[in-house]
């Protein structure tokens, strides 16, 4: 009986004993260690964290010594239910180790780059680490792929993955399951912090397949140039079984945009379903949060999205439904008391809330205070209507600002007023708005849980002017960059050196900036043509035109009449989009490119043309006054000759200046094909600026081989770089405006720089202008005006047409 009883103890101690021990293990990895030493304690740490994940045991912890550990690390270990996950950690709470892919070459077993690659394991934590520049088309940060469970990441800081293409894309953390027997459960992420990766045609934080039971929390998603939080479901290559049963709550996500379209969500559910997103703050990114269905056949359903503070998003503020009439629907959805402001910032017309190929969808009980445009609604005709909208809390923007001024678009109908659009359509029957609301709350405190206590600035003066300035920060940038553009053309008159000298200096630095930010920074192919040789080509060769014609012109003419010619561009950019891109060239737009053109000619008064004008003033006194001196007549004629007939030079600066305008429309007409194609900026500017280096040196070479003269170095070095850094916060300037702004209205508002030219004239030299500068100009603000309103009804009927298809 003795011995049986033995036998049992001994089996049990044999069972627990391994668990016991794993459980108290500890193992270290410092950048002192060494991978052949036990790594039980720091004096015989590992050197490397790849190590202790082949090496950890279940249920122990690995403490990471802080430094930089330069490696891709593949988790070959696991923990179990019964011994406990294994812990990842830095030894040293307060510092973060961190893991760069700065060096990184060997591939997870995916072939993909990843910092931290697993598959098909569970029980595992990661807890204070921080990853960092990976560079690669297709790479993540963290890798989860295959089913498994009770996997978490806490507290870590991902950042700087970048390179992400058109294939892949470089992301922060990415969950991967096509496994649709088991699914990948339990899986937490809280409290991380990720920024400044290039998703691009992906997303920083994604999980994908057959994913459930997880918890999204407290994290912060920033500086992403594509979506930020993704759940999805119904992929052809991941299976039927999507992300679901989950919850995304506390976040904050900010500065989310796609460079591709410009539609890139902060939070957006592809295809998941019964999941919860509430109290997340989304703001200043392309759109706030998205809930819909890209794939044919699938359905986004049990949706809650409820208690999120969405604001100052550039399009729109919430949107649900599927991608279109034959592919995906939302359907039985609540999305309750979020809290939606001053979203659609570039005036869109979508407004707050966008609704498509959605159904039996509840949306209760949301306080919206919508911008100046007052736009709440656009429900799509087709599939947008059935669904119940009722108890929503709407604060009109303006100083007299009423219910009545609030717009709902409703299938193909616009509402003026709630309550024109509860008496047509019998939604929003209970809904209140702020004049109702006078005795009760103010709306700082009716907000959602995430942002009760969200700041009073936005109702301040200085609140409400800031939140205007940001809404045009397009514009405003353009405004900056023409200044900076006329002070820089004005200066190049001013120095005492040829300036295609200076233009060798300026395009040699441009050049480099851009190939290394392209090349290094971005990792994009600097001599990439996307597919379109001939538009590069173009690209390249007018846009070093434009430039250098622009001052040969400069040669033989004045400013006001090189600027005056120049600017014809807009004309025939127009009608060569009309030739080649096929767009339509409509009244309204050439009634405003009429009126540019007249008021740039009236703005800068050329001299020929006030010399031709003044002589036709004096050959009528002289056809009405006969008793006018012969010495008078003779200088008429005189003047009237050398304006009409001028001299050769003169010929040769309006050919110049001509072929300036020319070459600038065609460049402009390359860029858009190009821009179609996705082909980068950078790249673009590289290659210009590279090529305009080249025939730059060429000509300086060949002019001087006519007429010998040495180099004005002190001039290229300085003043020549000088100007060359000020064209590139230029081109910084209208990249931004581009991402802002209707280009319309900013081409329109380019040419500001002759007005900045006229002013600095004055300022230096008291050039006083006329009467007819100052009409010039209100010709041009007029044609922005038509051009600014032109736009917007035509985005309105787009979308009327939309809806109708």
């Amino acid at each position: 009986m003795n011995t049986q009883l033995g036998y049992v103890c001994l089996c049990i101690i044999w069972l627990w004993a391994p668990a016991v021990l794993d459980a108290a293990q500890s193992y270290y990895v410092t950048k002192s260690g060494n991978d052949k030493n036990l790594g039980t304690s720091q004096l015989q740490a590992w050197g490397t964290i790849q190590k202790a994940a082949s090496q950890a045991t279940p249920g122990s912890t690995v403490y990471i010594g802080p430094g930089t550990y330069y490696e891709t690390v593949t988790i070959g270990v696991q923990g179990n239910a019964r011994s406990g996950p294994i812990t990842f950690t830095s030894l040293i709470s307060k510092t973060r180790p961190i893991i760069s892919g700065a060096r990184a070459k060997a591939r997870s077993s995916d072939e993909i780059l990843n910092l931290i690659y697993m598959e098909n394991k569970s029980y595992l934590r990661f807890v204070n680490l921080e990853l960092a520049n990976l560079t690669h088309t297709e790479c993540s940060g963290i890798r989860i792929v295959g089913a498994g469970t009770q996997v978490e990441l806490r507290n870590l800081l991902i950042h700087h993955i970048r390179g992400g293409g058109e294939t892949g894309g470089a992301m922060a953390i990415t969950v991967y399951n096509k496994d649709q027997r088991t699914s990948r459960s339990g899986l937490i992420i809280d409290n991380c912090t990720l920024h400044d990766c290039d998703p691009a045609w992906s997303e920083a934080l994604t999980l994908n397949g057959n994913v459930e039971q997880f918890q999204i929390t407290n994290n912060r998603v920033y500086n992403m140039n594509n979506i930020g939080i993704d759940f999805i479901g119904g992929e052809s290559d991941m299976g039927a079984l999507g992300t679901r049963s989950g919850r995304c709550a506390n976040n904050t996500v900010w500065n989310i945009h796609s460079t591709y379209d410009s539609s890139a969500a902060g939070i957006y559910v592809d295809g998941g379903f019964n999941i919860t997103v509430e109290m997340n703050e989304v703001h200043h990114s392309d759109a706030g949060i998205e809930i819909g269905a890209e794939n044919k056949g699938r359905i986004a359903s049990n949706m809650t999205v409820r208690k999120n503070y969405i604001h100052n998003n550039n399009k729109v503020g919430l949107a649900f439904g599927g991608y279109d009439q034959n592919r995906g629907r939302v359907i039985k959805s609540l999305f309750e008391a979020n809290r939606l402001e001053y979203n659609d910032a570039l005036r869109t017309g979508s407004g707050e809330i966008v609704v498509s190929f959605a159904s039996d969808n509840s949306v209760y009980a949301n306080i919206v205070k919508p911008n100046t445009q007052n736009i709440i609604l656009y429900a799509d005709r087709v599939g947008g209507l059935k669904n119940v909208f009722d108890r929503q809390s709407y604060y009109p923007n303006g100083v007299k600002a009423t219910q009545s001024s609030l717009i709902f678009n409703w299938g193909n109908q616009q509402y003026k007023g709630l309550s024109a659009f509860q008496k047509a359509t019998k939604q929003e029957m209970h809904a209140t708005t702020e004049e109702e609301q006078q005795q009760q709350v103010p709306l700082y405190t009716i907000s959602a849980d995430v942002v009760e206590t969200s700041k009073k600035s936005s109702l301040s003066i200085f609140g409400n002017l800031c939140h205007r300035l940001r809404e045009h920060s397009g514009i405003w940038y353009m405004i900056a960059g023409n200044m900076i553009f006329a002070c820089c053309t004005f200066a190049l008159k001013l120095i005492p050196a040829d300036m295609f000298d200076i233009m060798i200096s300026r395009f040699l630095l441009q050049s480099i900036v851009f190939g290394l930010y392209a090349a290094f920074y971005k990792h994009y192919n600097i001599f990439n043509t996307n597919g379109q040789p001939i538009a590069c080509t173009l690209n390249m060769i007018m846009s070093s035109g434009t430039n250098l014609t622009y001052l040969a012109a400069f040669y033989f003419l004045p400013l006001s009449d090189v600027n005056a010619i120049k600017y014809t561009y807009i004309v025939w950019a127009a009608i060569l989009s009309v030739i080649f891109l096929k767009e339509h060239f409509k009244f309204v737009n050439a009634i405003a490119l009429v009126l540019t053109i007249i008021g740039l000619i009236l703005a800068t008064k050329p001299q020929s043309l006030v010399k031709m004008l003044s002589h036709l003033f004096h050959q009528s006194i002289l056809s009405t006054n006969t008793t006018i001196s012969t010495n008078i007549t003779i200088s008429t004629t005189t003047i009237m000759t050398s304006t009409v007939t001028g001299s050769l030079n003169h010929y040769l600066g309006i050919l110049f200046a001509f072929i300036s305008s020319l070459t600038k429309a065609i460049q402009m007409v390359a860029r858009k094909q190009l821009i179609k194609t996705k082909l980068p900026h950078s790249v673009m500017n590289f290659q210009f600026t590279a090529f305009a280096f080249v025939v730059a040196v060429i000509y300086s070479i060949i002019r001087r081989f006519w007429h010998p003269e040495p180099y004005p170095w002190k001039w290229m070095c300085t003043a020549g770089i000088i100007i060359a850094c000020f064209y590139l916060i230029v081109n910084t300037c209208y990249a931004k405006a581009l991402k802002r702004e209707n280009l319309q209205v900013l081409s329109i508002l380019g040419t500001l720089d002759i007005v900045y030219a006229c002013l600095l004239q004055y300022i230096f030299f008291r050039l006083t202008r006329p009467l007819m500068f100052y009409i010039g100009a209100s010709f041009i603000v007029t044609s922005a005006i038509i051009i600014s309103i032109d736009t917007y009804l035509t985005n309105r009927k787009r979308k009327e047409r939309i809806s109708k298809e």
